[in-house]
């Protein structure tokens, strides 16, 4: 049995086997891309991770090593180098 072709995520229209429409894969169009785009920023969708605020990512001996440390004067300073 053949496997089904592949679809997009948004439309569920057949994706593109070939040409220019291949630039938009995942999607089928650039109207998809966008759509996927949108839900992103909305937070429609989210990565699973720990809840913010629940403490888990707080390391307080962490905090105490970057206290002081000025990321954007680092980047220079590596810059320059």
């Amino acid at each position: 049995m053949a496997a089904a072709p592949p679809t997009c995520s948004i439309c569920d229209n057949p994706l593109p086997t070939g040409g220019p429409e291949l630039k938009h894969r995942p999607f089928c169009s650039s109207r998809c891309k966008l759509v996927d785009l949108s839900r992103w920023l909305g937070e429609e969708y989210r990565v699973a991770g720990p809840i913010v605020g629940d403490g888990a990512e707080f390391d307080p001996e962490a905090a105490e090593a970057l206290e002081g440390f000025d990321l954007l004067a680092a980047l220079n300073e590596e810059d320059l180098s």
